[in-house]
């Protein structure tokens, strides 16, 4: 047996949040990621190092943030065999689709590399998941008519928004709710204060810059019109290649920053731009 010594770098994103360590073992029941049999070894805590026994052979090494992400959101480092301790490190990449991944240092092994790429493309369906189960359900229950949609309010979570009678509430996978319409997806997100150590020291206009920072291009710009805040992105369905316009929007509670996203194909933004923007003002929490 030899030592494992995993620091966890302290920062800012998924600062609460745990990070799971398992390491390969054929062996184990506790858990499978990416067909692996793996035993757990501990959990990390922001800022946290720790020190765990294990085997003399090749093994891998998982991150997970939990299992209900693992599939997508994880991350390996592959030790060769030998006797000498070994020392890791990583980190938390901000993701607000695919989660607060726990990437290591220096992975240089293709495998894992491969596999990191694998993993964001898993993550940029999630990002669209939110539409294309909306297209589903959609195209299967609802009907069509000649009749103007009419004014609908939604509540759940807390939140109320008012969209019209073409939406119907989706499975929100990890996100915190989710409607959808034949053509528009809306996606709410809630980061509490209470999970998120340091976050309430943040104003709204500093969450937004901060979510753009760690979770898109450079270009992307902070807006605010009309009392709202926003901006605007777009993203691709690596499986089909439609291209996604998303505008996103931030809002401040006295418990959490809501990051609330409309998305929509890029062709047909314009038609409902303005809708969008009347759907994001009439956004109400009531807890």
């Amino acid at each position: 047996m030899r030592n494992l010594t995993v620091k966890r770098e302290k920062r800012y994103v998924g600062c609460l949040a745990k990070v799971h360590l398992y390491v390969e073992d054929p062996t184990s029941n506790d858990i499978v990621i990416n067909q692996v049999k793996c035993r757990k070894l501990g959990e990390l805590k922001n800022g946290e190092e720790k020190t765990f026994a294990i085997e003399d052979h090749e093994l891998r090494v998982f991150a997970i943030i939990d299992k209900l992400s693992k599939g997508y959101c994880n991350d390996f480092y592959k030790i060769p065999a030998g006797y000498e301790d070994v020392s890791l490190q990583g980190r938390c990449a901000f993701n607000s689709f695919s989660g607060n991944a726990f990437m290591f240092d220096g992975v240089t092994d293709e495998e894992a590399l491969q596999n990191r790429k694998k993993n964001k493309k898993k993550g940029a369906i999630i990002g669209v998941i939110a539409i294309i189960v909306g297209f589903l359900i959609g195209f299967g229950s609802v009907y069509y008519s000649d009749s103007a949609p009419s004014p609908q309010t939604f509540s759940s979570n807390g939140v109320k928004i008012t969209l019209t009678d073409d939406f119907i509430k989706v499975p929100a996978g990890d996100f915190t709710i989710c409607y959808s319409s034949d053509d528009l997806a809306v996606v709410f997100l809630e980061e509490r204060f209470d999970v998120y150590e340091g976050l309430e020291d943040y104003t709204l206009k500093e969450y937004g810059e901060r979510v753009i920072e760690i979770n898109h291009d450079p270009s992307t710009q902070l807006n605010e019109e009309n009392g709202l805040m926003y901006f605007k992105y777009k993203a691709t369905n690596p499986d089909s290649g439609n291209e996604y316009s998303y505008i996103a929007f931030v809002y401040e509670t006295s418990e959490a920053f809501w990051l609330v996203q409309f998305g929509v194909l890029t062709e047909d933004v314009d038609d409902y731009y303005q809708d969008i923007f009347n759907y994001a003002k009439s956004i109400k929490f009531t807890k």
